[in-house]
């Protein structure tokens, strides 16, 4: 599995470089057995821009904060 970097996703909407760079790492995505997972997606128009350039595998703030494991365990 490949994954976009938060570093990445925090700025791909104010900077052409990172949007460039997560759309080139979705791209790769095409090639059999190849996954790619955006890291640290917090906010809907990151997670829109994703989608729309076809990551549907994504983590972060936007999915569920951070818990502690006690609590993680609760909820599964």
């Amino acid at each position: 599995m490949l994954k976009i970097d938060r570093s990445f996703v925090l700025d791909l909407l104010t900077h052409q470089n990172d949007a460039v760079i997560a759309h080139t790492t979705i791209a790769l995505e095409r090639r059999p057995g190849l996954r790619v997972r955006a890291e640290y997606v917090e906010t809907v128009a990151q997670r829109d821009f994703l989608l729309e350039h076809g990551c549907d595998a994504y983590q972060g703030y936007l999915c569920a904060r951070t818990l502690p494991a006690d609590a993680a365990v609760s909820v599964i």
